[in-house]
């Protein structure tokens, strides 16, 4: 599978291609921001930069692409022109209905047939993530991904509606764009000014942080009264990790020497 759509998963969850007859154009829609009412001209964004949505739900904005926001509805658009992810404030209390409301704006006539929504894990600031799968047809050219975000009453709906080419030439910003949607009260977590817990080899580690607590390596047998063959030994690993404890982003990771050893030939 594509890296761009690894990314993409793992914030939202979704794929599914499209006919063009079904899905809205790879183009800003009729009555797309730029040629309605409360639109803001088209802006092209020179560097990576954070945006807020009307709502003030952060985002960044990857360097190249075109912005146009008018009233709840942001869409962003890569350099090619067939690709876009739109942001949609909501207040309906209902997800579902915030998506169909987003899609709706950004200018899709009709919705294929939906296969099933998902609740997935809240994260990064989200009370609720909430993921939409439509049944598409497999051998389209295009890709369509939606999921609605909540944070308080405050849903946000992510819409992306592009062309595969695009979306596997353009991976890397789709998904810095796509992680870095948050809610506004929302901050990341800093490690700056915090104390990295000295390594050692029982500790877990990612780059220079180490967990707290060691890693508990159990052996179900350490010892042979006489010799043996083929007799098996398990191996079981628990790391505790307090509530309060801080987490990188990353993996955390240690290399464990195991020796097999005799006294006698």
């Amino acid at each position: 599978m594509r890296t761009w759509l690894s990314i993409l998963l793992t914030s939202s969850g979704l794929l599914s291609c499209a006919p063009s007859s079904q899905l809205p154009p790879a183009t800003p829609p009729v009555g797309s921001p730029d040629r309605g009412s409360g639109s803001t001209p088209a802006e092209a964004i020179v560097a990576d930069s954070e945006r807020v949505t009307a709502a003030g739900v952060k985002y960044v904005a990857p360097a190249g692409w075109t912005l146009h926001a008018r009233d709840k509805l942001v869409i962003l658009s890569a350099q090619e022109g067939d690709a876009h992810l739109a942001i949609f404030d909501s207040t309906d209390p209902e997800p579902d209905r915030a998506v169909a409301e987003a899609w709706r704006a950004y200018g899709a006539k009709s919705m294929p047939p939906l296969r099933l929504a998902l609740d997935r894990p809240a994260r990064e600031g989200w009370d609720q993530i909430r993921q939409y799968v439509y049944d598409l047809p497999p051998n389209e050219k295009r890709v369509m991904v939606a999921d609605a975000r909540r944070h308080g009453s405050q849903w946000a709906a992510l819409l992306v509606d592009a062309a595969i080419a695009t979306l596997d030439k353009r991976g890397a910003q789709f998904g810095l764009l796509s992680e870095s949607i948050r809610p506004s009260a929302y901050t990341r977590e800093s490690f700056a000014g915090k104390r990295a817990n000295a390594l050692d080899p029982g500790r877990l580690a990612n780059g220079a942080f180490a967990l707290v607590d060691p890693l508990q390596v159990l052996i179900s047998k350490t010892s042979w009264a006489a010799p043996v063959s083929h007799d098996p030994v398990t191996i079981s690993f628990t790391q505790h990790i307090s509530a309060d404890e801080p987490l990188r982003t990353g993996t955390y990771t240690r290399s464990l020497t195991f020796t097999l050893s005799t006294t006698t030939p």
